[in-house]
């Protein structure tokens, strides 16, 4: 049941799998991505394939950042972070969750955009933050946020786009 439902969004910020199958039932479901290189970031497409017929092919725009670390005092090592964002193409939905490369189901995306981060502390389902008091999520964060702002605007800025959706 939870295979039949996967959320293929996540092929977004699983940059080294580009299909998922899964068998229900002797029904095989087909999950898969097409990668562009475009300058800076990249355009993807998602979709679904049942018995060869393709369904819900979603495209998005995407601008990965894996250039940051956080130094855990702690251990004394600095872990590192991935961030990405993904500005929907067409069917813009009102509402996205934030990623930890799979759906956190109790936390949404506060723009009509896909948000991932690798954050450090998660509840024990990974469906929201915990409280870090150690201040890494936050960190991590206002990368994502800085990350959001610079691409949006920059891919907005270089294409003749009707973004009237995103109001």
């Amino acid at each position: 049941e939870q295979l039949n439902s996967l959320d293929m969004n996540i092929l977004l910020f699983l940059p080294n799998i580009s299909e998922i199958k899964v068998y229900n039932n002797g029904q095989e479901k087909i999950y898969s991505k097409e990668v562009t290189p475009i300058e800076d970031y990249e355009e993807i497409s998602v979709y679904s394939k049942i018995n060869n017929n393709i369904s819900n092919k979603l495209s998005y725009a995407v601008k990965r950042d894996e250039n940051h670390t956080i130094f855990d005092k702690d251990s004394k090592k600095n872990k590192a972070v991935n961030i990405a964002v993904a500005i929907p193409l067409n069917n813009i939905q009102d509402e996205y969750f934030l990623y930890n490369f799979f759906p956190m189901r109790l936390m949404k995306s506060p723009f009509k955009l896909l948000l991932h981060a690798s954050f450090i502390s998660l509840d024990q389902h990974r469906d929201s933050l915990n409280l870090d008091t150690k201040g890494y999520n936050k960190q991590i964060l206002e990368y994502l946020l800085a990350l959001c702002v610079s691409f949006v605007s920059s891919y907005f800025s270089n294409k003749k786009t009707d973004y009237t959706a995103f109001g």
